[in-house]
């Protein structure tokens, strides 16, 4: 029978197995290539205390303009005298410097949170570097000092392309003639090439959330949005179905039922709260037949659903075997399971 696995662990399988070869790549002196800058940038991202809205996105796409993500041919061969900057970011002398006395200095309020993690986390401390090649050339040292450098700047990140493409030619280099540079190179960032996926969205709508209120549909919208956004719609490429649900199922767009981004955006609109208790065993059944009727048009074809909840089911045991989720409970003085 078809399992059906959370968003978040089928987005840890799919970084998993593109990253399996990068990671340990991270501390490896000159490590270069796009995969292994994403992979150094996750984990200084994830390990230290970086608020700053748009950063990943935008140092994963400077580090390509800079250089190629350090296969350009000096990307290791400069010294952080040299105006171009050393490694896959390309620190530059007046950088590093700025970076490491405002470490030692510890006057910036944002800087103490990032210095102690980097330190407990990844074993880095930017107030004893001296700029030796061996201390920047890892991938994760030179994301970390250009994080760091960015998150102290006054200067917000913008969202978009262009806006972006402007902030690094007049912040980071201090020509506006760049920009055009910026952008044909981010044009050519290698966009990994996936198998088409069936994905099913499934929504309850037995009730508002108590923090996000009305405002959690538009939330729901707005990620639906982002994914048309991300991936190709078609017969040949990536479906999508959606369902709501509360007491009952409804299916504003089975799979495959005329799939294109204004019809998915059409159903997307027409989401709203129905009210009732929260039959997330229903959905469950549900998703599993519509990705069983899918599987006739469509075979071999991976199934992804998502099940975003709102509040607990009347009946969680019914939620559990839907789910054909194994149970083990611990106890004292022995133990006892539940499966289906």
């Amino acid at each position: 029978m078809t399992k059906l696995w959370p968003l978040i662990l089928i987005m840890f399988v799919v970084q998993a197995l593109t990253l399996v070869q990068t990671i340990d790549n991270t501390i490896k002196p000159r490590a270069k290539g796009f995969d292994v800058a994403k992979a150094a940038l996750k984990k200084v991202i994830n390990r230290c205390v970086f608020h700053k809205p748009n950063l990943f996105r935008f140092m994963i796409r400077m580090c390509w303009v800079e250089g190629h993500c350090g296969d350009d041919s000096d990307s290791f061969s400069a010294d952080l005298k040299n105006t171009t900057g050393r490694g896959i970011w390309r620190i530059s002398e007046k950088i590093f410097k700025e970076i490491r006395e405002k470490a030692r200095n510890n006057t910036d309020i944002e800087m103490r949170p990032i210095i102690e993690n980097m330190k407990i986390k990844l074993g880095l401390d930017v107030r004893n570097m001296t700029g030796r090649p061996e201390e920047l050339d890892p991938p994760v040292n030179n994301a970390l000092i250009i994080a760091m450098y960015l998150t102290t700047l006054p200067h917000q990140i913008p969202a978009s392309i262009h806006e972006q493409a402007k902030f690094w030619a007049h912040v980071i280099k201090n020509n506006l003639t760049l920009i055009s540079h910026f952008l044909d190179r981010v044009a050519t960032i290698p966009k990994p090439l996936r198998p088409p996926v069936d994905l099913l969205i499934s929504i309850d709508g037995s009730s508002q959330p108590f923090l996000q209120g009305p405002q959690f549909i538009h939330f729901v919208q707005d990620g639906i949005k982002f994914i048309l956004n991300e991936t190709k719609i078609g017969q040949n490429h990536n479906q999508m179905g959606i369902l709501e649900y509360s007491d009952d199922v409804r299916k504003p767009l089975k799979l495959g039922q005329n799939q294109s981004r204004n019809t998915i955006e059409h159903a997307s609109n027409g989401i709203s709260y129905s009210g009732g208790f929260a039959r997330h065993d229903l959905a469950l059944k549900e998703i599993e037949n519509m990705f069983a009727d899918a599987r006739t048009r469509r075979e071999g074809i991976p199934r992804v659903a998502i099940l975003i909840i709102t509040k607990k089911s009347p009946d969680p045991m019914k939620t559990i075997e839907a789910a054909h989720i194994w149970i083990e409970i611990l106890g004292l003085f022995g133990s006892c399971s539940y499966s289906t």
